[in-house]
């Protein structure tokens, strides 16, 4: 469907409405409510047209917006972002996530639980405000890096020093290379990899070894999969939820023979040598060589902190659907709902008026109207931009993060993005709109998907590039694929709706290219 399908309301009048980045699905009502308290909390506003969140700038002069006030973060006390992020903000994310997490929400009664939910969405809210206190210093410092060896016209300056900056340890990989060797510990076990297979916990448990896996792999859970799968989707159920799905991700690394993590991790820290090898070699005397090696210094941490902040970000989602999943139990318990999940199609101050049991008929009908509005808007084409001409053009350093707009090709069998990782790769298509669709992804596929979130990182060790339709330089999946040596295209703007799966593509990570080869 087209841009008439979404409409503006009067009290949008004057302004300019941008899609939110990764904000490719419609969500209902409490992921709504959720991410809209995020964005308030750091002085924004979102609004939802036909389940899709838009972003607000003003646009014309005389029009104003209610102020809104940021919520009070506690000052960070450190002189970098890394010890800004690691020792201060993260700290406070963990605490405030772990608060929800960890409640005794079995000690409540369903209309305390109601009355609180409320109070559990700004306390997610919170938490995702302090993950990007540190980001103005990581990106200035970043910004500072990529300017000064743009000066010096140095040919593809931004991905030389993002190669430049892969190869640490940082919090999204850590996911893939932490479930790559909990597969090595099992390689050689024909009976545990049969029952892994399977999915059969019962007979995991009666092997030697299956208990030791098993305790690793909820482990790994605890660490890795309480996090929503996307910054936006609070209604998906989580890895630490259903457990089947980190089993089935187990059986295809061993399905594949081969792990390939560690591997591409030493292929990524011998590009982020040649890379800086490569800058070092413009500048022709020591005053400049200094200069650029004082702003490296400074740029040092900006992988550690973005990814740690994204980490958190998804948590701080996931923390929040901790209790909105124990009182959609309660609720079904008392009849109320038939489903847990479908409490998030309610706004937090319908839950409550539902569990006194008011309007219990209005409500169940008003729910069968919103499954069926979310199942329609998912095959809408929502405009990047609504309301009136956009503001002048962002930082580019916010372009190389989300993206912008690029010029396609006439050639219907041609795609043209952002080259975020050199590399030519000719493969099979698996177009991913979800985590959920993943289950019989085969090692070596090249995934195409909308975006990527920290919990996508399991399927990069086992894919052969990445093709996004969001995203720049500095998006997740560039750095990420960068991390695993994964030839990667961003930004194609329609890669997941134009290429068929399984079709056979060839992208090219350098020049930014993607062609469909053939389909079957």
């Amino acid at each position: 469907m087209t841009e008439q399908s979404f409409t503006l309301n009067s009290d949008l009048h004057g302004l300019s409405l941008k899609i939110l980045p990764h904000a490719l699905r419609p969500v209902p009502k409490l992921s709504q409510e959720m991410f809209s308290a995020f964005m308030e909390g750091m002085g924004s506003r979102v609004v939802y047209l036909n389940g899709y969140g838009y972003l607000t700038t003003v646009a014309l002069d005389g029009i104003r917006e209610d102020p809104r006030t940021p919520l009070t973060l506690e000052p960070a006390p450190h002189s970098t972002p890394r010890e800004n992020w690691e020792l201060h903000a993260q700290q406070y994310c963990k605490t405030l996530c772990t608060s929800l997490y960890e409640n005794d929400y079995h000690l409540m009664n369903v209309e305390e639980l109601a009355n609180n939910i409320a109070e559990y969405k700004q306390t997610s809210a919170l938490s995702f405000s302090y993950t990007m206190q540190p980001l103005i210093g990581a990106v200035g410092a970043l910004a500072q890096l990529i300017q000064f060896c743009s000066a010096q016209n140095i040919n593809d300056a931004d991905r030389l020093v993002m190669t430049a900056l892969q190869g640490s340890a940082n919090a999204s990989a850590e996911a893939g290379i932490a479930l790559s060797k909990l597969v090595e510990n099992v390689a050689d076990n024909s009976d545990l990899k049969s029952a892994i297979n399977a999915g059969n916990y019962e007979k995991i448990k009666t092997i030697p070894e299956g208990e030791s896996f098993l305790e690793k792999f909820h482990a790994y859970l605890l660490e890795y999969g309480r996090g929503a799968t996307t910054w936006f989707e609070a209604h998906q159920p989580t890895w630490s939820e259903e457990p089947e799905k980190g089993l089935k991700l187990i059986a295809r690394y061993l399905d594949a023979g081969k792990n390939k993590a560690e591997e591409s991790r030493k292929k990524s820290i011998a590009n982020r040598e040649q890379a800086r090898t490569s800058l070092e070699s413009h500048f022709q005397d020591n005053e400049t060589l200094n200069q650029y090696k004082t702003l490296l210094e400074s740029a040092e941490d900006y992988v550690f902190v973005i990814e740690g902040r994204a980490r958190w970000q998804v948590n701080s989602v996931g923390a929040f659907r901790v209790p909105c999943v124990a009182l959609g139990k309660k609720m079904v318990e008392q009849q109320l709902l038939d489903e847990v999940n479908d409490i998030f199609f309610f706004e937090t101050q319908e839950i409550v008026e539902l569990t006194k049991k008011q309007n219990n008929q209005k409500m169940r009908e008003l729910l069968k109207n919103r499954k069926a509005d979310l199942e329609s808007w998912a095959n809408l084409s929502p405009p990047s931009h609504l309301g009136e001409s956009a503001p002048p053009a962002p930082n580019p350093i916010m372009e190389m993060m989300f993206g912008a707009e690029i010029a396609q090709p006439e050639d219907p069998l041609m795609l043209q993005g952002v080259g975020a990782n050199p590399g030519v790769v000719r493969g099979r298509a698996r177009v991913l709109k979800s985590l959920d669709e993943a289950d019989n992804f085969e090692a070596g596929e090249i995934i195409v998907c909308q975006f990527t979130s920290p919990p996508w990182m399991p399927l990069f060790p086992m894919a052969g590039a990445i093709i996004t339709d969001q995203g720049g330089m500095l998006s997740h999946a560039a750095i990420e694929a960068r991390e695993f040596g994964l030839p990667c295209v961003v930004g194609t703007q329609t890669a997941t709706s134009r290429i068929p799966d399984k079709a056979v593509v060839e992208m090219d990570g350098l020049k930014g290219t993607v062609r469909i080869i053939s389909v079957d």
